[in-house]
């Protein structure tokens, strides 16, 4: 306001700024996390709008428009028309930061039509550029964004460190994964075809003429002038428009769309008048936690806090990687997998399951009982044991402690009171087994495996929380529940091929490929070949971290900072459809 009323212009705010967190799964504003301040009154340079402290603006002083036109033949190619930049550097060497932008719409629209339609997709567009806006180094954190890092610094100093990381994971919820330091705003009309992918077969030769025939699409509907429209036999034009499945035209900035007598000039004539973000780059949200954004903490505080928000990153990404084959031409193809894992080839076996099982013990109990109710038998046995034929595999390890401080006072002399105070403590120690099969079993002897959830995430077979009919539910560590039945009869409609679990400590024995150079071909594929050795150590099975070939992994939790994975056939739950981003918090 002061701004405005020192100045015998008429100014106008600059809108599209980067100070804003951002959902790089979704390509989704989140909460703001830079200060918007005006107190300098700062002005772009060619004086048109007023902009923040941190905030400073390049205008593009070149008027030009460009024209693409491109063909996608597989979603995992598709590319937000606003957010590539952000998508594609996600700022953080991890393998699981490939499937930014995944639970986009445009992408999973994308994804749905070509899958379900048996269609490539075309897209043209008119881009134009109007200003880059920028963030300054270290620019002054919002007061709100702020005042929740604080909350989980306050939490890491006091100890409380499931509190910590819960708060952390409301920091990405709330915040996002990332924040944009730079915005090219400007304007895009564009469209964006599916066409079958039997017109792109047939045109292996000549994908060009397919783009131009796309283009002359667009051009068509925009009403742009002769000169502007793309050259094209009409054979292929008509080919083009009888195999077009569906189409969107959308307009980003300028004009609003409308049906009818829209033209490219139209849509031009209000470019500077409403421009919007074409375009954004940033880096994850825990580079903004530093000891210069954060002066009035302790540095070892602050570097505390952001490796906090940088795990809650990490695992709200590796919640959401759902690994499979992606090969739609596959009989294994997987329809929700959004990372290629090499399962195209289906496995040449069935692997049976013996169940789980979990003894909970107490090294200190001062504090009370903390193993409760989890002390968990073995269905199959009654015993904390694998049925005949079937060795436990100790999948991981959960620790708990419980502090409770103390005050007692007794008559130690005439009027007098004697008071000691100090804290019980509790430890307890809870280990997690599963039985795999060492030789061959009797057909039916095992369970059905029926999927799992968490108290924060669903079981992708019923899309809830709840096992499938005719399936039990079994503890495996303190949240999350295994689904198993031994109705083959009438559990088997919701059974999940399943090969195997395996964690950050343990590996999956069915994944293991060392075999005895004297076996037969057939014995050397068979998986039960791979525990000989292991059976001759201990129950810690230190072998591959994977699933057996055929396989997906799934993340089945993060506990206590340890990833717990479960294999089934790649492709098992195309029935589910696209799967729901999972967001945090998950602790």
């Amino acid at each position: 306001r002061k701004c405005m009323d020192n100045n015998e212009i008429k100014l106008n705010t600059f809108e599209v700024l980067p100070i804003y967190g951002w959902d790089n799964l979704r390509n989704k504003y989140a909460g703001m996390v830079i200060a918007s301040n005006y107190s300098q009154c700062k002005m772009t340079i060619d004086g048109k709008y007023l902009i923040p402290d941190d905030v400073y603006l390049i205008p593009q002083r070149v008027s030009r428009i460009h024209q693409y036109a491109e063909l996608i033949t597989h979603w995992h190619n598709y590319s937000s028309v606003t957010s590539k930049s952000i998508n594609a550097d996600a700022g953080i060497q991890l393998k699981s930061f490939g499937i930014s932008g995944k639970y986009s719409n445009d992408y999973l629209n994308s994804k749905s039509k070509q899958v379900m339609d048996k269609s490539v997709m075309t897209r043209v567009q008119l881009r134009y550029t109007g200003y880059v806006a920028k963030l300054q180094p270290n620019a002054k954190l919002h007061p709100q964004f702020k005042q929740v890092l604080h909350s989980v610094g306050s939490n890491i100093q006091l100890n409380r460190t499931n509190e910590a990381r819960y708060l952390s994971e409301m920091v990405v919820r709330d915040f996002g994964t990332h924040f944009v330091n730079t915005i090219t705003a400007g304007a895009a009309l564009t469209q964006e075809d599916f066409v079958s992918r039997e017109l792109v077969l047939k045109n292996e030769e000549n994908k060009r003429s397919i783009l131009a025939s796309a283009s002359a699409n667009f051009f068509g509907v925009v009403h742009a002038s002769a000169s502007t429209k793309s050259s094209t036999d009409k054979k292929m034009q008509d080919s083009y428009d009888k195999s077009k499945t569906s189409s969107y035209i959308t307009a980003y900035g300028g004009s609003m769309y409308t049906f009818q007598n829209y033209s490219v000039n139209k849509w031009a004539e209000k470019l500077n008048d409403n421009l919007v973000a074409m375009d954004r780059a940033g880096d994850p949200l825990f580079f903004l936690i530093t000891p210069e954004t954060l002066p009035e903490l302790p540095v070892s505080i602050t570097l505390q806090i952001r490796e906090y928000v940088f795990e809650a990153i990490r695992r709200y990404y590796e919640y959401n990687v759902h690994r499979g084959c992606m090969d739609i031409n596959s009989p294994s193809f997987s329809f929700h997998a959004n990372v290629d894992d090499g399962s195209c080839k289906p496995p040449v076996s069935n692997l049976t399951f013996g169940g789980v099982f979990q003894t909970c013990t107490m090294t200190r109990s001062e504090a009370g009982n903390l193993c409760g109710n989890l002390n968990q038998p073995n269905p199959k046995t009654g015993k904390y044991s694998c049925p005949t034929h079937y060795q436990a595999v100790q999948l991981y390890t959960e620790h708990y402690e419980k502090s409770v401080p103390y005050r007692s006072c007794h008559h130690c002399g005439w009027w007098s009171r004697c008071c000691q105070s100090g804290t019980k403590y509790s430890f307890a120690t809870l280990k997690v087994y599963w039985c795999v099969a060492t030789k061959p079993v009797p057909r039916n002897s095992g369970y059905l495996f029926g999927g799992l959830f968490t108290s924060h995430v669903d079981n992708p077979v019923t899309m809830d929380k709840s096992c499938p009919a005719e399936y039990s539910t079994r503890m495996v560590g303190s949240d999350l529940k295994v689904c198993i039945s031994d109705d083959y009869e009438l559990g088997t409609p919701g059974a999940l091929p399943f090969g195997g679990f395996f964690s950050c400590k343990s590996g999956n024995p069915l994944a293991d490929r060392n075999r005895n150079e004297n076996l037969n071909n057939e014995e050397k594929m068979s998986p039960l070949m791979t525990l000989r050795e292991y059976y001759r150590k201990n129950e810690e099975y230190s072998g591959p971290k994977a699933c057996p070939k055929g396989y997906s992994q799934h993340l089945a939790i993060i506990s206590q900072e340890c990833s717990i994975y479960y294999c089934i056939i790649s492709g098992a739950l195309n029935s589910q459809g696209l799967l729901p981003v999972r967001r945090p918090p998950f602790t």
